[in-house]
C-alpha cells in the first residue's frame, strides 16, 4: 500500500498523512533544516566524578545551584528574584532549566523525560546540569564548591 504526506495544511509545517503511499514513509516538512538531537556529554549518575561539587553544591545548596543555572542560560548573574523563584518553586525551576538546556544545546531529550528526570531524580540531575553547561562553555556560578569543572580548554 501507498502512504502520501501532505504539509499543505492549517497545522504549519507538521506533516499530514493524506493517501496510501509505499511502505517506506517520506516526511516533508516546511523547514528546510533538520535538527540533530545531541548525547548529554555528561551521565545523571557521574556526579562521584567531583564529590565535593555534588555535596557541597547540590546538595547544601541546591536552591543557589538552581537560580545560578538559570541566571547563566540567560546570561547575566543571579539576582533576588531567582533565589526566591528558586526556593518557593524548586522542581518548577529546575523542570524549566533542564528543558532551557535540551533546547539550548539541542540534547536528546523530551518534555516528559524532562519532568521525570527532575521529579525522580532531582539532585541527581540538578548536578548533571550543573556539569553538562560547565562541559560546553556555560559554567554556571557556584556558591560552596571552589573547585567546580570549568570549561574545556
Amino acid at each position: 500500500y501507498k502512504r502520501q504526506v501532505s504539509t499543505q495544511s492549517t497545522w504549519g509545517s507538521r506533516p499530514v498523512l493524506t493517501g496510501i503511499a509505499d511502505p517506506v514513509l517520506s516526511l516533508r516538512t516546511t523547514s528546510s533544516t533538520l535538527s540533530i538531537m545531541a548525547e548529554w556529554n555528561e551521565s545523571l549518575c557521574g556526579c562521584l566524578s567531583n564529590i565535593k561539587l555534588c555535596v557541597l553544591e547540590t546538595y547544601c545548596c541546591g536552591i543557589c545551584s538552581i537560580a545560578h543555572q538559570k541566571a547563566k542560560l540567560e546570561n547575566r548573574d543571579a539576582n533576588m528574584m531567582d533565589y526566591v523563584l528558586a526556593c518557593c518553586f524548586p522542581l518548577c525551576c529546575m523542570f524549566l532549566v533542564r528543558d532551557k538546556i535540551v533546547k539550548e544545546f539541542g540534547l536528546k531529550g523530551s518534555v516528559v523525560e524532562t519532568f521525570c528526570m527532575v521529579w525522580c531524580c532531582a539532585f541527581l540531575s540538578l548536578n548533571q546540569q550543573h556539569r553538562e553547561m560547565a562541559s560546553r562553555g556555560k559554567p554556571p556560578k557556584t556558591c560552596c564548591a571552589d573547585d567546580a569543572p570549568s570549561a574545556p580548554k
